[in-house]
């Protein structure tokens, strides 16, 4: 089967195998579990109404879930991926479950890859620092993180070609941050601010080093700061990022090195999505969707200022 987004009667719409298709389809807030599908009834009757496509959450909480416990023995050795952290043995029996309730179903992955405790504690040199010292989940800089979830895409593509289910997966969504909608936990939503590790600096120094091509001389002019050199430049502190001089806005005149590092966390984390992108359709051999939660700017901005008057 093939998933594609084409324009159709002047809309973009969903294309399955070439035919157009409306996208309505059923959320399950209840993981499927083997033998026990809490929304069966509710599957039959979209079914009956002919509705077959289904969304459902997968990813750090049932996949990617860090090693089995030991170094050895059974369950050690089957799981995949970098230092075993993929355990695909649920998959199989949890779709399976689905298709004994429809057996047209269709499967849209909400895969989360924000990552929990255990990679944090595996990893602390990857993790995002708020500007209170706070150690948080993953930076969006870190490429152990992307390259891993690049791995644990792929790994989860082949599996289910393994099994023969591949083709009943036509939508692949890839989620971050809060509600997986690439908004960063906690420094988004709150006070706090972010990113302060040593993979957002490493970044954000090389990033602003494409930005002014390399001329230190541009880079403290535009920050109105004389000296600054792209190798001690810092991301701003959490009071600069805190603060607007023009409403929603800031003043290029005075508060560049912070408009320069929201463009560069807002570049990064669309570089995130397409790398993630990428991973499943050149596991799917480009014939599945892939796509994620983006674009919540004006809500954001809006919070922040509400927050300032508090």
């Amino acid at each position: 089967m093939k998933a594609e987004v084409r324009q159709h009667n002047g809309t973009p719409t969903l294309f399955l195998d070439g035919r157009p298709v409306f996208y309505n389809a059923q959320w399950l807030t209840a993981w499927p579990s083997p033998g026990e599908v809490k929304n069966a009834a509710a599957i039959r009757e979209f079914a009956k109404a002919g509705v077959h496509l289904i969304a459902f959450d997968v990813g750090t909480f049932s996949e990617w879930i860090g090693p089995a416990p030991g170094a050895a023995g059974a369950a050690a050795a089957a799981r995949s991926g970098p230092d075993g952290h993929f355990d695909f043995s649920t998959v199989e029996g949890r779709l399976r479950a689905l298709l004994a309730e429809d057996p047209d179903a269709l499967f849209h992955l909400r895969i989360y890859m924000e990552m929990g405790e255990w990679w944090n504690t595996l990893y602390p040199g990857e993790r995002e620092i708020a500007d209170d010292g706070t150690p948080l989940n993953q930076s969006y800089a870190s490429t152990v993180w992307r390259e891993q979830g690049r791995a644990y895409l792929a790994a989860f593509a082949e599996h289910l070609r393994s099994i023969g289910l591949l083709d009943r997966v036509f939508a692949w969504q890839v989620e971050a941050g809060v509600c997986g909608e690439w908004i960063k936990n906690v420094t988004s939503m709150t006070r706090r601010c972010g990113d302060f590790s040593e993979p957002m600096r490493r970044h954000f120094r090389a990033w602003l080093r494409g930005r002014y091509r390399g001329d230190a001389g541009s880079l403290a002019a535009a920050w109105n700061a004389p000296g600054t050199t792209f190798d001690d430049a810092e991301v701003p502190t959490g009071d600069l990022q805190r603060t607007t001089t023009l409403m929603h806005f800031r003043d290029p005149a005075t508060e560049q090195r912070v408009v320069d590092y929201y463009r560069c966390l807002a570049e990064l984390s669309a570089d995130c999505v397409i790398d993630f992108c990428g991973a499943v359709k050149e596991a799917t051999g480009r014939t599945a969707l892939a796509g994620a939660f983006y674009g919540y700017l004006t809500e954001l901005s809006k919070r922040r200022l509400l927050r300032q008057r508090a």
